[in-house]
């Protein structure tokens, strides 16, 4: 066995157990929104509201993860990875893009509450869709961070998850303690301060919802979109390409650009017929290794094409 088909054996082997993990998440999220839904509707809680909410968008946005891993796993992605790291940076875009409208609708209705709050709320009843909720989240979180603890396999889907999943239980305890807050003010009469908690914590959390929201938004439309280097960046490149003028007959296209973090770099290099294969990847590590100092994050390819050999048929194998 190669090192090649070890080093995609192993990624194949990770993606298959974040695609694992992606199933649990949905299968248990399905339920658990329509309790929060139910609950919603009898306990009169805005706050149980906003995690109904939630689990409806976090539904959508599982649904497509859902469909993407397995979309990835069905393609050739370990040998030829394009595409890849935009299918998990939309999963994240799209969640922000539902969040961010979402939380000024929960906000509103939070204001409109506390000025005009209702009768009775059932916080015994609130706190079950909660707590299992916290289950979840605990489960998930510490599923991500294992698969995260796996050398040598980097995933901004995973990455995504293992934050969103962190993030999750940390909303859901402070949850519980508020609801448990206006618990105990209920029991012990005050009734109309319990009542204020409710709208309160329901403004936390669409303040959460609005800045998670906007900043998933801004950091995956920068992975979304793809910029032309700099003029200074493509200077760079022709020096690099200069460097190896013995090695090659010819310079064809040249395709650069900035996507995310990441300098992609593929040059079309056209060689002497029957050049090895080994001659035109130490040259492609060679440029690599010089071009790596301008560029930190880079990924550089060279796209060989092989001169016709003098006097060959050019229809041949047509």
């Amino acid at each position: 066995m190669t090192a090649m088909s070890a080093h995609n054996e192993q990624d194949d082997a990770a993606m298959a157990a974040i695609q694992r993990m992606i199933n649990t998440a949905f299968f248990t999220l399905v339920p658990l929104t329509l309790l929060s839904v139910v609950v919603t509707v009898v306990a009169n809680s805005l706050t149980i509201f906003s995690i109904a909410l939630d689990c409806l968008l976090s539904l959508i946005v599982s649904l497509f993860s859902f469909i993407a891993i397995r979309t990835m796993r069905r393609q050739n992605v370990f040998e030829f990875p394009y595409g890849t790291g935009k299918l998990e940076n939309f999963t994240s875009f799209l969640y922000g893009a539902l969040l961010t409208p979402t939380s000024i609708l929960l906000g509103l209705s939070a204001i409109q509450r506390y000025l005009t709050p209702p009768v009775d709320i059932m916080f015994e009843l609130s706190q079950v869709p909660v707590c299992l909720s916290l289950i979840r989240s605990v489960g998930l979180c510490a599923w991500a961070r294992h698969l995260k603890s796996r050398a040598g396999f980097d995933s901004p889907l995973l990455h995504s998850l293992y934050v969103n999943y962190k993030v999750a239980v940390a909303s859901d305890v402070g949850i519980i303690l508020a609801l448990g807050v206006a618990l105990g003010l209920e029991r012990i009469g005050e009734k109309d301060l319990a009542l204020t908690v409710d709208p309160v914590t329901s403004m936390a959390i669409a303040f959460y919802m609005a800045s998670a929201g906007i900043t998933l938004l801004v950091h995956h439309f920068k992975a979304l979109i793809d910029l032309p280097l700099p003029e200074r960046d493509q200077l760079k490149i022709m020096a690099a390409v200069a460097h190896e003028y013995e090695h090659f007959e010819n310079i064809g296209q040249i395709f650069s650009r900035v996507s995310g973090k990441t300098r992609v770099i593929e040059l079309e290099m056209e060689f002497k017929a029957r050049t090895a294969m080994d001659t035109i990847a130490a040259m492609e590590l060679r440029m690599e290794n010089e071009l790596k100092p301008s560029f930190p994050s880079l990924v550089f390819r060279i796209i060989p094409r092989l001169a016709q050999v003098s006097g060959a048929d050019p229809n041949c194998g047509k």
